[in-house]
């Protein structure tokens, strides 16, 4: 697959995972790499780092956007869009 493909597919992932606070993500990653048809190990690799990195830097990730958030917005306010971002 190509990295663009695989990067795509990743931020898909990402997305809907917003949107899935309470799943299992081992679980998750695997069906969505069996609907996705990801089988290449470093592309299944590529996705189980990105997505596990994220979840692992989450606070970091959440404390760096609240800095630049006007006074007056709330995390709730930002878009998931632009939070997978």
């Amino acid at each position: 697959m190509k990295r663009s493909e695989i990067r795509e597919l990743t931020f898909r992932l990402i997305y809907s995972l917003e949107f899935q606070r309470d799943v299992n993500i081992a679980e998750q990653i695997d069906i969505f790499e069996k609907e996705n048809d990801i089988n290449e190990d470093k592309d299944t690799e590529y996705l189980s780092d990105c997505i596990y990195g994220i979840k692992e830097k989450e606070q970091e990730i959440e404390d760096e956007i609240k800095k630049d958030l006007i006074p007056e917005w709330k995390m709730e306010r930002v878009s998931r869009i632009n939070l997978s971002l």
